[in-house]
């Protein structure tokens, strides 16, 4: 009797077995040990991704684009948040990234160095404008106008060769696009500290 009990009760186990699922290849450790990395691997994404957005203190120059200016037909130079260096060999343009920063910031044309009271002789020769953008950081601490601007203010200064020329405040999406008087690209430069006319 109770060897039959025996070899039945293997046949009800093998039923019972069949009706279960398969056993994952996976043990319920190793499951759980890689969610927790996955979830481990997403905080620390999210983390660099933040730190690289924080890199740059408020004022810092990201960008510069130029058209027609001095002897740059159309130029973009994005910028590292920390220190640049600019090479080059004579007359490729080196100095005049440095003008347009003192140009795209609001400062007068003398500050540049070249003895100059206009900025309408740095526009290009065969063209009628120049157009210096300049793409501030203004994402960390004490931002200026953030619901405005968002995490990047663009500075442009646009130089025309007759009439005046026009400054205009915008966000990096587009989305704000203000013209504004030189004293409040002043405001600006007072409230990031920064010393335009001496790069």
């Amino acid at each position: 009797m109770s060897r039959a009990a025996g070899s039945a009760a293997p046949d009800s186990s093998d039923g019972k077995a069949s009706k279960r699922r398969a056993p994952s290849s996976v043990s319920p450790a190793t499951e759980e040990s890689s969610t927790k990395r996955s979830k481990s691997d997403g905080k620390k994404t999210a983390a660099r991704a933040v730190a690289m957005e924080q890199t740059a203190e408020n004022g810092v120059i990201l960008k510069i684009v130029v058209e027609n200016f001095m002897n740059h037909a159309h130029m973009q130079i994005d910028l590292d948040p920390h220190v640049n260096f600019i090479v080059g060999k004579n007359g490729s343009g080196k100095s005049a990234i440095v003008a347009s920063c003192i140009a795209g910031l609001g400062c007068k044309a003398a500050a540049t160095g070249r003895n100059l009271s206009s900025y309408k002789h740095f526009i290009k020769h065969g063209t009628d404008y120049a157009l210096v953008q300049i793409h501030l950081a203004n994402g960390g601490h004490d931002p200026y106008c953030h619901d405005e601007f968002g995490d990047v203010v663009v500075v442009e200064h646009r130089i025309e060769k007759t009439g005046g020329g026009a400054y205009r405040l915008k966000s990096a999406d587009g989305r704000v696009d203000r013209k504004v008087t030189k004293r409040v690209v002043e405001e600006l430069n007072l409230h990031y500290n920064v010393q335009a006319d001496n790069p």
